[in-house]
């Protein structure tokens, strides 16, 4: 089958580096489309709208990785070494997220809440949701590139070194390594 163009969302003064969907809330019944881009903003889009009902400014650098997240909020990485929570409802946000050392590549939360942030620095970090730092992991020799999780405990976190590694997250440790791409694992 061929695609046919819906829509051409519009603002960005830079390059769109990630876009993610968020699910439909009392606000938006039929959810909401967050794009991020190398201008540092996020904006946010109804699906049968081509200009934003939102626009994040805050971020000092490329907007990297965005995820939805509990609570009607997005979470996004960015070049700045930091990591943001932003409440759709509100229009602001609500947290932000430091420790990294260098570009923050990826982030997620988990259905506990806990919001896991991956990055250049070769580190993954754990933070509570009131932003506290719970824990670092580490074991990647390049870039972490992205995570997903497999339940409340589990993570996997993909690579520049070509690895994809699977972690407990309580423990804080990993508990496999994988090694079967000859080159860099993007998420």
């Amino acid at each position: 089958g061929r695609y046919i163009q819906h829509k051409t969302l519009l603002g960005h003064l830079n390059f769109v580096s990630a876009v993610c969907v968020l699910p439909p809330t009392s606000a938006y019944a039929f959810g909401l489309i967050a794009t991020g881009s190398h201008d540092s903003t996020i904006r946010v889009y109804e699906p049968d709208s081509a200009d934003p009902v939102l626009i994040f400014t805050g971020h000092e650098g490329a907007v990297t990785c965005l995820n939805p997240a509990l609570n009607t909020c997005l979470l996004s990485a960015s070049w700045d070494k930091t990591v943001k929570l932003w409440n759709t409802s509100l229009n602001e946000c609500s947290m932000s997220f430091e420790g990294h050392l260098m570009a923050v590549w990826c982030v997620i939360q988990i259905p506990n809440g806990l919001i896991i942030s991956g990055s250049a620095d070769h580190k993954i970090r754990v933070f509570n949701k009131n932003s506290s730092l719970k824990g670092i992991l580490e074991g990647h020799t390049d870039c972490v590139r992205g995570l997903c999780h497999i339940s409340e405990t589990i993570v996997l976190s993909c690579s520049n070194d070509s690895s994809v590694r699977r972690w407990d997250i309580e423990r804080g440790e990993c508990m496999e390594i994988l090694y079967s791409h000859p080159n860099y694992i993007y998420r």
